[in-house]
């Protein structure tokens, strides 16, 4: 996924358990506060960046009611890559929580690639790794998460760069999906997912993990096409050239959840500069409509790109979508929503 920002302070363990989430294959309960009931064809998930739940109120958050599963943000280790709880990043996760209906699932995100370093001093400390493992589950099930989301980057704010080490991930997984299995009979928090790369590292990582996740989420963004295309935000070409390393690498597509971008890129400037969807759709003033795919200099995917690649996950057996970053959509009742373009998709009818 994206960076988020994350600012940390030292705070006890507190297990505070939430209202229970049900399995995603329904969509949200009939009611006042939820869209109209339906069921979708594959798992539309999508990540809820911690830095943008800024509200206390879960009213501000209406598009979080739509998707399948969320992933929350989040936990990491410290500095020295010891467990302990962020007060901020918890609240953050009640108000998502709140937000959501009862037949959602919520999965709580570990790591993210601004804590990378963080997540490399615990990953490679056997008995760092071990505790954090432990912690992680006990948190998760004693405040009612359906899942438990991997997400373990490179850190590539240190020289060298501190690429996960693919011994050290398996063996984290490993550990976190035995002390799932020693929780009591009928336990929400069963499932493991983690979050790859689109690379060829991300591939060859994914082979080594797949029997140990219930899912991979694989980050098709921030990648983008050549000059000569145009420098296209994470085109249907490079989305399938991705998932083909994927497949040459020994990971099933149905164990695969395919990332989509909500934001734009410019990879005419070094570094690229990004902007949320909903920013560039007001930036164009009426200027963007179903079919365009960039606007001002930035590339994007718009909803008839995004109601191609849900077509594709469907047609080739893949697990679902996710989406980067759930907030950075127009509203979901505009015509150009790319979460209501998915879901048009998705959803049986």
């Amino acid at each position: 996924m994206k960076n988020a920002f994350f600012s940390y302070f030292l705070f006890p363990l507190t297990l505070v358990s939430l209202a229970s989430c049900s399995s995603c294959s329904s969509s949200s309960d009939e009611g006042h506060d939820g869209p109209k009931p339906s069921v979708s064809r594959c798992i539309v998930a999508g990540y809820s960046n911690a830095g943008r739940i800024s509200s206390a109120s879960p009213a501000d958050y209406p598009y979080l009611k739509y998707p399948t599963r969320v992933y929350c943000f989040g936990i990491s280790p410290d500095a020295q890559g010891v467990w302990y709880v962020n007060p901020e990043r918890e609240r953050q996760q009640n108000t998502v929580r709140a937000a959501m209906t009862s037949s959602q699932e919520a999965f709580l995100v570990v790591g993210g690639g601004a804590t990378a370093g963080n997540m490399y001093r615990m990953g490679t400390d056997p008995a760092k790794r071990a505790a954090f493992a432990r912690a992680v589950v006990e948190y998760a099930h004693a405040r009612g998460f359906d899942g438990i989301d991997v997400d373990w980057e490179t850190d590539w704010s240190s020289e060298p760069f501190l690429h996960v080490p693919e011994d050290d991930m398996v063996d984290l997984l490993q550990q976190i999906r035995a002390r799932m299995a020693e929780l009591p009979v009928g336990t929400k928090v069963r499932q493991l997912t983690a979050a790859l790369s689109s690379s060829t590292r991300g591939q060859s990582m994914g082979g080594r993990i797949a029997d140990y996740v219930d899912h991979i989420n694989v980050m098709i963004y921030d990648t983008y096409g050549t000059e000569e295309e145009g420098y296209p935000h994470a085109p249907m070409r490079v989305l399938k050239e991705s998932l083909a390393g994927y497949a040459a690498a020994g990971v099933p597509n149905s164990k695969i959840i395919v990332g989509v971008p909500f934001y734009g890129g410019d990879k005419s400037v070094s570094p690229v500069i990004t902007q949320p969807y909903n920013t560039l759709c007001a930036m164009a003033g009426g200027a963007i409509t179903a079919s365009s795919n960039s606007y001002g200099g930035y590339a994007f995917n718009g909803v008839d790109l995004m109601k191609e690649k849900t077509q594709y996950v469907l047609d080739n057996g893949y697990a679902g979508l996710t989406i980067w970053e759930l907030s950075q959509d127009v509203a979901y009742d505009s015509s150009l929503s790319l979460l209501r373009a998915i879901k048009s998709v998705a959803d049986i009818k």
